[in-house]
């Protein structure tokens, strides 16, 4: 294979490895729970097969920083799939353990093509957590039980 070749190739892992709501490369990827409101047509049994996004950016959408008392207010707590859009989950009642899965086949994929992770929570880590996906998961779990 031509050095052109690997090069196009990488670069089209990185397209297919953009969030969908960040427009960045996708850190942390994980894939949401499928709901079954599209029928299991985009999932595996388990997850949805069109949702790799960051895990930040899972939580933001489905308010999973907020008290389940007060997410999505304006809809009775409900939240539409942010993929095929059907589907309508009542949201207070997710967690980041039933909302979606760490997708670990892509972390190792985009260590292997270095595809550098950085940490983009807001305090004092900003610009010194970076290395490994590895590295920015066991620094994830620490923020998530507040031990970091």
């Amino acid at each position: 294979m031509l050095e052109q070749d690997i090069l196009t190739a990488i670069k089209k892992v990185q397209d297919e490895l953009t969030c969908p709501i960040c427009l960045d490369t996708t850190q942390l990827p994980v894939n949401f729970t499928c709901f079954r409101g599209c029928g299991g047509q985009f999932s595996n049994s388990s997850t949805c097969l069109r949702s790799t996004l960051c895990m930040h950016c899972a939580n933001e959408a489905l308010q999973l920083g907020l008290p389940p008392v007060a997410r999505f207010r304006g809809t009775g707590g409900f939240a539409h799939c942010l993929i095929c859009r059907d589907t309508r989950v009542d949201a207070r009642m997710l967690t980041p353990d039933n909302a979606y899965a760490i997708n670990h086949n892509v972390l190792g994929i985009m260590d292997a093509l270095g595809m550098g992770a950085m940490c983009r929570c807001v305090g004092k880590c900003v610009g010194k957590c970076v290395g490994t996906s590895n590295t920015l998961w066991r620094h994830a779990l620490g923020i998530r039980f507040g031990c970091a």
